[in-house]
């Protein structure tokens, strides 16, 4: 039996490594040279996007050889240096244009900017987003972008 302890990235990648036995060099290797958004064009798949991941790992490396015992969910998250959450966390109609002035500052001198002030300008082309983003909930939301 093994615990996923996701309370880092490291230690994400040791306990998948653990439930799948195998090397966390091969895990990481799979993980920076996948790519979802290059997938779904070319095969038109009915599933979710973590539902494929698990399916291309799982061709590449096989079922899990543990089963899971215990799972410790941390938020991994980041935030720009120096935030003080002095308003809290907000709900995405109060924060959209910060985040997207965040993203534009983080990747002012990459080849990801462009895409970035595409989707600012045209929309993000995600159904969950736009079903939050138009419903204006009340609470948080999170967005996960592969890190740069």
């Amino acid at each position: 039996m093994v615990s996923i302890d996701c309370h880092s990235f490291n230690s994400t990648l040791y306990s998948i490594s653990k439930l799948y036995e195998v090397n966390e060099k091969d895990l990481q290797e799979f993980l920076l040279s996948t790519d979802i958004d290059d997938y779904f064009p070319k095969h038109n798949p009915n599933n979710t996007g973590d539902e494929i991941l698990l399916n291309l790992f799982e061709k590449k490396f096989g079922k899990a050889k543990q089963t899971i015992d215990k799972i410790y969910w941390f938020h991994l998250t980041s935030s720009l240096e120096n935030t003080d959450f002095k308003e809290g966390l907000l709900p995405l109609e109060n924060a959209i244009e910060h985040v997207w002035n965040n993203l534009e500052s983080i990747l002012h001198n990459t080849p990801h900017l462009i895409n970035i002030k595409y989707l600012r300008k045209k929309g993000v082309p995600s159904y969950e987003f736009m079903m939050k983003f138009k419903a204006k909930q009340n609470g948080p939301l999170n967005w996960t972008m592969k890190n740069i």
